[in-house]
């Protein structure tokens, strides 16, 4: 599993980079997160901005991995 970088999303879904929220405090162990959880993070957000998209009548396309949404 690769690593989680300082200025991508927290794993943990709340909202901040991960420098801001669990990497912040190095002595709390970041729970590592299968390949599974990783994508389906990653397919959820990719789903969020496609809709924000459409709620503001703009076309999106996302390419997740080996999903083209």
């Amino acid at each position: 599993m690769s690593k989680i970088g300082r200025n991508e999303p927290c794993p943990c879904r709340s909202g901040k980079k991960y420098k801001k929220c669990c990497g912040a405090n190095p002595k709390e162990s970041v729970k590592q997160l299968t390949p599974e959880q990783a994508m389906k993070i990653t397919l959820t957000g990719g789903v969020e901005s496609i809709q924000a998209q459409a709620e503001k009548r703009r076309a999106a396309r996302k390419e997740l991995g080996v999903f083209f949404l």
